[in-house]
């Protein structure tokens, strides 16, 4: 991954790679770098429209911008495609799009709408899995450790101060579930939790 800005006289700096999360955000990213810039040559970017399916697959970043890799069923599951919330058709944001730079990196989907904040399918139906794992194994969880399961791992798709205790009680009961289910629990959620999250519940 790499970062170039871009100068009005079109020359690009490369600039060397970085680790940064995905829910960090490229908006953050960009922020960080124009506060080494003189004020007026700071500049604004948007967000292009992604189009992404059901279970969370990325046909494109920029819908808005390349209408022909759009694709009205998912190549990869064939679910439907979406490109805005369906709870208030807020557009789902794409890739941050700036004169001043160009990011090159992997695009991940929001988990969650940044107009309404509702869950995007993809991240309830993978909340949703994880706790049918749960219960799918042969340990008899009672129906409130079932629900703060399901709380605790909702709790790990945001950015939230309950990330620690969470991750502390989801550790326990993959404990007794056993490591199949717990590693099946694991990969169902690694796509939408945050890094925090990740490196609370998985470690590194």
């Amino acid at each position: 991954m790499y970062y170039i800005i871009n100068n009005r006289q079109s020359r690009n700096i490369r600039i060397s790679s970085a680790v940064i999360p995905a829910e960090a955000g490229i908006q953050r990213l960009s922020c960080r770098l124009q506060s080494h810039l003189p004020k007026k040559r700071r500049v604004m970017g948007t967000y292009r429209i992604a189009e992404v399916c059901q279970n969370g697959h990325v046909s494109t970043s920029s819908a808005d911008l390349y209408p022909d890799l759009r694709e009205k069923f998912c190549s990869k599951c064939g679910e439907n495609t979406m490109m805005q919330c369906p709870s208030c058709r807020k557009p789902i944001r794409g890739y941050y799009d700036s004169d001043f730079v160009t990011v090159i990196c992997d695009y991940h989907p929001p988990a969650y709408c940044h107009q309404c904040g509702t869950p995007f399918p993809w991240t309830s139906r993978k909340i949703t899995n994880a706790v049918a794992l749960v219960e799918y194994s042969d340990v008899q969880l009672t129906p409130d450790e079932i629900q703060q399961f399901r709380s605790d791992v909702t709790d790990l798709t945001k950015d939230s101060p309950n990330n620690p205790i969470s991750s502390l009680r989801i550790k326990k009961v993959l404990a007794k579930v056993g490591p199949l289910i717990a590693s099946g629990v694991k990969d169902i959620l690694t796509s939408v939790m945050t890094e925090a999250a990740k490196k609370l519940l998985l470690g590194g």
